[in-house]
């Protein structure tokens, strides 16, 4: 469901705007900003609670890159199951502990 309202979100601000080579990086929601890393087939939302700073954003588009690269590697994207036992055992509460 998530996904969707996402989906539908990042589809209706590129269209609105009729930017065909840019794509909606983030939605700021009350104390969340909501930061999307489009891929050719997918897309990787992470929210993110206080400060958003480069030093973060880079951090997160590694960690984005490393999430890639195990989807692509086990050559799972069309597998469901597969994508969320390799999101849930590896990834699901990673926090990000930034000084």
């Amino acid at each position: 469901m998530i996904s969707g309202m996402l989906t539908a979100i990042k589809a209706f601000v590129e269209d609105a705007f009729k930017e065909k080579q840019h794509n909606l990086q983030s939605i700021e929601y009350d104390l969340y900003e909501i930061y999307l890393h489009s891929f050719h087939k997918y897309y990787i939302a992470s929210a993110v609670s206080g400060t958003f700073t480069g030093r973060l954003e880079n951090e997160l588009e590694n960690f984005n890159f490393k999430i890639s690269e195990d989807i692509n590697k086990q050559n799972i994207l069309n597998d469901r199951t597969a994508l969320e036992s390799l999101l849930l055992e590896k990834y699901i509460n990673y926090k990000f502990t930034l000084e």
